[in-house]
C-alpha cells in the first residue's frame, strides 16, 4: 500500500514485492516497472486485439493485487494510444470498476509522452527547466556579488 519514500531499501523492497507480477501479464503485452510505477503496452495493427489483451491484463493485475495485498490507484491510471494516423478511434478499458481515462499526453518517470510521438511537450518542459537553472546560475555567478567559481561548480554538478 505504498513504499516509504527516502529509505534506501524502498526500491529493493518494492522489487521483491512485485517480482512475480510479470506472470500475470500475457506474453504479447509488454510491461516495464520502476519501483511502484507500472506501464503496460502492446503493439498490433488491430485495435480490437489491443483492447482485449490490455483489458485482460488489467483484470489479471487486479487478481494479482488482491492475492498479494497490494493496491493500485485507479484514479491515477491513464491510457494513451500512440498513432500517427489522423483518426484515433477510442478504446474503452476498465480498471477496478473505473473507466481508464485516455489522454493525448501522459507523464511517466519524468518523460512527457504524446500520442503522435513528437516529444514537443517533453522538449518544452526540459527547455523550461534548463532556462530556470541557467538563470539561477547567472544570478549566483554575478561578478560583483556572486559566489566563487568552485562553489558554482559544486552547485552545477549537484543539479
Amino acid at each position: 500500500n505504498g513504499i516509504r519514500q527516502g529509505s534506501s531499501l524502498s526500491g529493493d523492497l518494492s522489487n521483491v514485492a512485485t517480482c512475480d507480477i510479470g506472470k500475470y501479464i500475457p506474453g504479447d503485452v509488454m510491461h516495464s516497472m520502476f519501483v511502484d510505477d507500472l506501464i503496460i503496452f502492446m503493439r498490433h495493427k488491430d485495435l480490437d486485439v489491443i483492447q482485449t489483451q490490455i483489458q485482460r491484463t488489467l483484470d489479471n493485475i487486479v487478481v494479482w493485487s488482491k492475492k498479494n495485498g497490494m493496491t493500485f490507484a485507479p484514479e491515477k491510471t491513464s491510457g494513451i494510444t500512440f498513432t500517427r494516423k489522423r483518426f484515433n478511434p477510442p478504446i474503452r478499458l476498465e480498471f477496478q470498476n473505473h473507466d481508464v481515462k485516455f489522454q493525448d499526453k501522459v507523464r511517466w518517470l519524468g518523460m512527457h509522452l504524446d500520442n503522435k510521438w513528437k516529444w514537443e511537450a517533453h522538449i518544452a518542459q526540459a527547455k523550461t527547466r534548463s532556462l530556470k537553472a541557467m538563470n539561477i546560475m547567472k544570478i549566483l555567478g554575478n561578478k560583483k556579488k556572486g559566489l566563487r567559481r568552485q562553489v558554482l561548480m559544486k552547485i552545477y554538478n549537484a543539479y
